[in-house]
This record gives C-alpha cells, structure tokens and sequence, in this order.
C-alpha cells in the first residue's frame, strides 16, 4: 500500500543555508494557528514539533556521530566548512550557534582552505577538527585547489573520515545518476525506489529505452515529439536553466538544441500535477484567495535514518505540521483553507501584527519584507511518516548502491565529472559513513488540489 503518491526529482548534498529560515517558518506558521485558533475552535489537532522538522538539530546529531566514531572521549571541536558562495552567510552562522548551543561543544566556520595536516590529525588554527561539515561540491573544491594549490588540511580531513558528507556521495548527487536508477539499474534497487523515480536519461543524440521500455532511435528526436510531458533539467541541480513546455516563452525545439548544445542535460519524465500542487490560501490585497501552487517537498536523509523536511510551496517556504495516527489530511487542509479564507481584512491585519512581532524577536524581516510565508501547514499524518522513514532507509541502501557502482567504473556514462573531480571524489569513497543528503519530491499526503469549497 502507497500512503503517498508522487516521485524524487533529484538527489542533493544537503546544506544548512535554509535551515534558520525554516526554523522560523515554522515558529512562525505554528503562531498563525493558534492565532486563528484563539478565534474559532478549529477542531483539529497539529502537531508542529516533530523534532524531523528540526534539520539543523538532526544535521547536528549526525555531526556528534562522527565526532563519536572518531574522537569518542574527546570535547568536540566541529568546523563547518563553507565555500565561497556561502563563506559567511546567516544561515551557515546560524548552524554554529545552534552547535555552540550544545554543552560542551565548540564550532566554528572555516575557511577550508586555512585547514593544516599534521601528523595525520587536523587542525584549524591551531585546534584539532574532531568532525567537520562541508558545504560545498567537489567542483567548488576543485576550483579552491586550482586558486590555492593541494589543500593537504582538507584532503586529509577526508581520507581520514572527519567530514559529513564523505566526497564519495558527490556522484550520486547528480541528476544523470538518476538514470541507472529508470534504466539498467532498476533490477538491482529497491522496487519502491524505482517507482518514486520519473524516467530519466542523459540527453544527447543517442538511441535509449522509453518510459515504457519501448526502443529509441533518436533520443533528441523523440523529446521533441513528447515535449509536454518532459522536463529537461541540468544534471548538476541550479547549474543552469530548466525547460519545460509549461514556461513562458517555451519554444521545444530551441530548448533541446540549447540543452544539447550547452550539455549536462538530463530528460526527464514530468511528475503528475496532481501530485506536485496544492490548494493554498494566498495572501492578496489584505485577503485571503485560494490558489493552485506548484509545491516541493524535500526529506533529508542521514546514516541514522530520516533526518528531517522541509516544504516548498509557490517558490516559498511552508510550515509542515503532524496529523494524529491516520488522520486524514485532506479533511484536515480543506477545513483549514476555508477558515483561513473566510479572514476578514480586519483579522488578517490584527493577526499578521502578532506574526510580525515574531518575526521580529527571531531576528528576521516583517512577514512580505524579506521573509516570505505560506502560513497553512502543509499537513502529513503519523502513519505517513513511518511511511517515509521506510522510504528514507532504502533511499540512503540504493544510494550507497549507486555509489559503490560509481567507483567500480559501471556509470562513468552518467556522472559527467572532470578528472580533477574524480580525483577529489575518490579520497572519501562512501561507503556507509555518516552523511546527511537529501531528496527533493513532489508529493501529496492525500491533499492535492480538489476544492471542496
């Protein structure tokens, strides 16, 4: 039995530079609720505090691991390296106070390039790194090491198995990896796995299998045929612009001759809409208008099992709040959209001045200034997230699969790396260490977009 519905896009190193921002999120979206409570008994039970809607706590459980496996005994010195995209930003400053919040631990940020070998231990100046964190890709590295030369400090933090994630887990993070996983793979992966996965293949000009295992002579030739039901995305997620036949200005036949032409593109199969939007109250003029919006839903997932979420919802972030048992959700949504709807100007105004006062206390930018909401939870219940525990395990088993099949050569034809990159991936093969990655998925809980109102 399925007690969700939808599929992965990607698979991503996760990164603390949403994290504070989703704490807030939270904090805040558990507020509105009890606002909108104070006003009408709202008659539902929603648990916000589930500690998997806590990453940074869990990220730094998985951090504390490692420190255990390698320095147990020892009061841990954590750094968290950071690249130089996010060398000082809010969010990775935010993951070492919440470090520093624990008794007896102390947590820096590091440049990764000011990290010294010595004596086959590590050090950041002049203190031993017992467990590091990386926040950065294997080409970022490789781009640190052609500015700076070997970084001995950071090569041997790696070797030696000091850091989350292990550079071995890089090639599983690519978006082309997923076609091992829909084509000659999927008989060695977990079945539940393979069915979460849409139909992907590298794109260049090549012949393939279909979705529906049927041959392909002409791989570009066929996406242009069925150009409204694909996808065609960068094989490293963010390194350059998505196409589909839903944007603006979408032309299918430039779109494939520009992926083609630039390379690393992927095709891939759309997930269903209804399992990639919801029915949302979204705040217009001072009122609250129901709209269908894209939604993402990302699971992070550590050697320990499921690590956490966060939501997405309209390109902004969504609190996520926990239904009782088997609860259904979709009951849950509806009640809430509705009551959030029926808000008069009046209300919205006197309960955002409640929600702006938090924002406030939590350091952050008033609600529509800097810091953007989707106030209804996105709901899941109980039996749900045993159900994505479940998922999580064999995620991180097929992962390690994957990985492994990487380094023995059998997707050199998938993972487009450079031989520098294949080089740094190498000196921290993964193979079952700690690691926090993640999923991004478009997925119902039973609340796709059917108004009832």
């Amino acid at each position: 039995m399925s007690y969700y519905l939808g599929q992965h896009i990607d698979l991503s190193l996760s990164t603390p530079r949403d994290w504070k921002h989703f704490r807030a999120v939270q904090e805040i979206g558990e507020l509105f609720i009890d606002k909108l409570n104070e006003r009408e008994d709202i008659g539902l039970e929603l648990l916000f505090n589930n500690d998997r809607f806590n990453p940074a706590a869990n990220a730094a459980k998985a951090l504390l691991r490692l420190h255990g496996l390698k320095h147990s005994g020892r009061s841990p010195f954590l750094a968290v390296l950071a690249g130089n995209d996010s060398d000082q930003t809010m969010e990775n400053g935010f993951f070492i106070s919440e470090l520093n919040n624990i008794p007896d631990v102390k947590a820096v940020l590091a440049n990764p390039v000011e990290l010294e070998a010595k004596g086959g231990e590590v050090f950041y100046k002049g203190d031993k790194v017992t467990a590091a964190y990386r926040d950065f890709d294997i080409r970022e590295m490789a781009a640190m090491e052609k500015a700076h030369g070997r970084l001995e400090g950071l090569r041997e933090a790696l070797k030696s198995d000091l850091i989350v994630n292990p550079t071995g887990a890089d090639p599983v993070a690519l978006c082309s990896i997923l076609e091992a996983v829909t084509g000659q793979w999927r008989d060695k992966l977990k079945s539940d796995i393979v069915s979460r996965t849409p139909w992907t293949r590298v794109l260049s000009e090549r012949a393939t299998t279909g979705p529906d295992g049927e041959k392909i002579d002409d791989l570009p030739s066929w996406v242009l045929k069925n150009y409204d039901r694909m996808v065609i995305r960068p094989a490293r997620p963010g390194s350059g612009p998505t196409f589909c036949a839903s944007e603006n200005g979408s032309n299918p036949d430039r779109d494939i001759q520009s992926a083609l032409k630039s390379g690393g593109y992927v095709v891939q199969m759309l997930v269903k809409k209804e399992h990639a939007k919801q029915d949302v109250p979204w705040l217009e003029n001072g009122k609250f208008l129901l709209q269908e919006k894209n939604t993402r839903f990302q699971t992070l997932v550590s050697d320990d099992g499921l690590a956490g979420f966060t939501a997405n919802c309209g390109g902004i972030a969504q609190p996520l709040a926990c239904v009782p048992g088997g609860a259904d959700t979709k009951y849950s949504e509806d009640k809430l959209n509705r009551l959030i709807s029926e808000l008069d100007p009046d209300a919205v105004h006197e309960i955002f001045g409640h929600l702006n006062d938090k924002s406030a206390e939590l350091g952050l930018q008033p609600l529509g200034q800097g810091l953007d909401i989707v106030l209804r939870p996105r709901l899941m219940n109980e039996i749900q997230l045993t159900a994505l525990s479940i998922y999580a395990f064999n995620l991180r088993a097929d992962c390690l699969t994957l990985a492994k099949a990487w380094r023995e050569g059998n997707l050199d034809n998938m993972a487009d790396l450079a031989q520098e990159e294949k080089e740094i991936a190498m000196l921290a093969p993964w193979d079952g260490q700690v690691s926090l990655t993640a999923s991004t998925g478009l997925y119902t809980f039973g609340n796709e977009t059917t108004r009832l109102f």
